[in-house]
């Protein structure tokens, strides 16, 4: 398998619009359906992975908990400033 350097960002070309605007404040992300694309490869998306089931389980336990700190101390800061 040959190593292949992960992007930091990924980006999505979009019309910035109140709907976009929504999109990023509620940290979701829009996947159109697969039917409406131009390109029928697009549907076919190839994935390598690069970490087994445990160590997978642990980065999403990990990510998940990071985040649920993250917002349980900005709630904490919102009601502290009330």
């Amino acid at each position: 398998m040959s190593e292949q350097k992960v992007p930091r960002r990924l980006y999505k070309y979009r019309a910035f619009t109140p709907l976009s605007l929504e999109l990023l404040l509620a940290d979701q992300v829009f996947f159109a359906d697969p039917s409406t694309f131009n390109d029928p490869l697009d549907t076919r998306p190839r994935l390598e992975a690069d970490l087994d089931n445990a160590e997978l389980q642990d980065l999403l336990i990990r990510l998940a908990e990071t985040r649920l700190s993250m917002e349980l101390k900005a709630a904490s800061k919102r009601r502290s400033n009330r």
